[in-house]
């Protein structure tokens, strides 16, 4: 099976679905990680953090996903 995915990236909401697709992969990261990890925060600080480093290593700016 096989899909095609065509995004007109002159349309402001073609480019934004465009980018929310190629960072799907990383998003499923940073959840899977706050899952499995958020347990080891012992504050909302910590949990800043680790969303903030998780987000980095992944790439995912999350103003440019929303925005």
């Amino acid at each position: 099976m096989k899909a095609r995915l065509t995004f007109d990236l002159d349309d402001p909401d073609d480019a934004m679905a465009h980018k929310r697709c190629i960072h799907s992969t990383g998003l499923a990261l940073v959840i899977w990680e706050l899952i499995h990890n958020s347990r080891k925060c012992e504050n909302i600080d910590d949990m800043h953090e680790l969303i903030t480093q998780k987000c980095d290593e992944n790439g995912i700016v999350i103003d440019d996903l929303i925005v």
